[in-house]
């Protein structure tokens, strides 16, 4: 059983609610669990240190945030909104939850936080598909592509 003191939940990112999360943070006596670390230029250090990636956005494009989680290894787990489940195969490269549900992201989370085997298998799986599927090789000819039919080109 995952207990407060066995994890830090890390926070990293600006924005309005700040203030409000500050003052969450001690109403609930959280000060030694979570850490507001702001706005961060060292994100491949900060994602090597992390056991799991979070994002439950309300709305999201296609986010780069857990294409760079997924490039490190790290077991993804994200709101089933916007370009999440494009990026994310679901119980194969992280875990996907609806915005209704939080038991649900309790839940994920605490399976990959549990189960070495399951964080190991969508580490690997989430790097793969990167490099499969979201490389920058792969997105030049995409766009080499389009321009192709767009300019009524025929593949060279």
């Amino acid at each position: 059983m995952l207990r407060e003191r066995d994890y830090v939940l890390l926070l990293v990112g600006e924005g309005m609610a700040r203030g409000e999360i500050e003052k969450t943070i001690l109403e609930l006596e959280l000060r030694n669990s979570v850490i507001l670390l702001g706005q961060r230029s060292d994100i491949p250090l900060l994602m090597s240190l992390f056991d799991v990636f979070v994002l439950p956005s309300i709305s999201e494009g296609t986010s780069m945030t857990i294409l760079e989680a997924m490039a490190c290894g790290v077991p993804v787990v994200a709101s089933n909104v916007g370009g999440n489940p494009k990026l994310i195969q679901d119980g194969v490269t992280g875990f996907l939850f609806d915005l209704k549900r939080p038991d649900i992201l309790k839940q994920s989370i605490h399976k990959i936080l549990t189960d070495t085997s399951i964080a190991t298998s969508f580490g690997r799986a989430g790097r793969k598909r990167v490099e499969t599927m979201f490389s920058f090789e792969k997105m030049l000819n995409s766009y080499t592509q389009i321009y192709l039919e767009l300019c009524h080109v025929k593949d060279v």
